[in-house]
């Protein structure tokens, strides 16, 4: 879905068991936000698990 020209990921019932899966978010990484895919990115380098 489109928001203010940006695309935008939703959870549907058509990917909801995709994204429950580990590493859910590292496969549709092109689908995020720059600024979500930034944080993941940041938190993995301090070590963290979760955001």
């Amino acid at each position: 879905m489109r928001r203010g020209g940006v695309q935008t990921l939703h959870t549907t019932k058509e990917n909801l068991e995709c994204l429950q899966r580990e590493n859910a978010l590292q496969e549709l990484e092109e689908e995020l936000p720059k600024t979500i895919g930034d944080t993941i990115f940041s938190v993995r380098r301090l070590g963290g698990k979760y955001l």
